[in-house]
């Protein structure tokens, strides 16, 4: 939004998602937007402070993406921020924006123009039309679309909880407060030689981070990944002054599914005497 024309008529910024939450506080504070994008949870944990009194902002409107949004995330969002107009909007990084939330909160309208999809019981398959560089063609993906609309109407309606959550990992600072760490950030960890991880919460201000390795390394690439997954984990907990936070990073051979929906979790809570 900041190129060409488009930043004459509309002053767009973005704020870190990793930077402190104070920081963040004071920075959209002065910076009093109308229109406020960002992931669900961030957005709730926004809410938060307005109420709090510590976010002065009034904006139009609120849109979550990114993560699930479901009809009571959007009644909040519209208390929180107070009043503002609050909607999803259904994207991802290989198809763009698919979907917008419609103002009941139950339902949501795909936006098929240049889109096709295909709804299965347990995945989505879709094609989009205008990736000529790289085209995706039946790309088959792991979110469950439902949808309520009659079969050849002229829009595709479906149920509005879409995407996937994880549990949002808080600690505690040294100040007293706390502060969050986006999982999409612990989702971007790449160290060569690791296939696998989990973050597994054991108190207010710790954590294990489990790790599996590919099974060729020799003793010093297994000790290099551990040492390269250690420096970005206090990397992060840097970037959101969190340093005081511990963590460990134990080889283990695997890390199970979870035992009731057979699904990977990346971020689990467990108490610290668990194995």
């Amino acid at each position: 939004m900041q190129q060409g024309i488009r930043k004459l008529f509309v002053d767009a910024r973005a704020f870190e998602v990793n930077a402190p939450l104070p920081k963040v506080i004071e920075e959209i504070n002065q910076f009093q937007p109308d229109a406020l994008w960002g992931y669900t949870t961030a957005l709730k944990m926004l809410g938060d402070e307005r109420r709090a009194g510590r976010l002065h902002i009034k904006p139009a409107a609120i849109i979550a993406t990114g993560e699930m949004v479901t009809k009571a995330d959007v009644q909040f969002l519209s208390s929180a921020f107070g009043g503002a107009a609050a909607l999803s909007m259904y994207a991802c990084t290989e198809h763009m924006l698919l979907g917008i939330s419609n103002p009941d909160g139950d339902t949501m309208t795909l936006l098929d123009h240049n889109l096709i999809f295909e709804f299965h019981d347990d995945h989505s398959v879709i094609t989009n039309l205008f990736n000529f560089t790289m085209p995706l063609i039946r790309y088959r993906m792991s979110d469950i679309l439902r949808p309520i609309s009659a079969p050849g109407a002229q829009r595709i309606v479906i149920q509005n909880l879409v995407g996937r959550t994880e549990q949002m990992p808080v600690f505690a600072n040294r100040a007293g407060g706390k502060d969050f760490i986006s999982p999409h950030t612990i989702n971007e960890i790449f160290v060569e030689g690791v296939t696998r991880f989990q973050m597994q919460i054991t108190g207010p201000s710790s954590f294990c981070f489990p790790i599996c390795v590919e099974p060729q390394l020799s003793g010093a690439g297994r000790a290099a990944a551990v040492t390269g997954v250690r420096a970005r984990l206090s990397e992060i907990l840097a970037q959101k002054g969190l340093s005081n936070v511990t963590f460990e990073v134990p080889i283990v051979a695997d890390i199970p599914v979870n035992e009731r929906t057979r699904k990977f979790q990346l971020i689990v809570a467990r108490d610290s005497g668990a194995p």
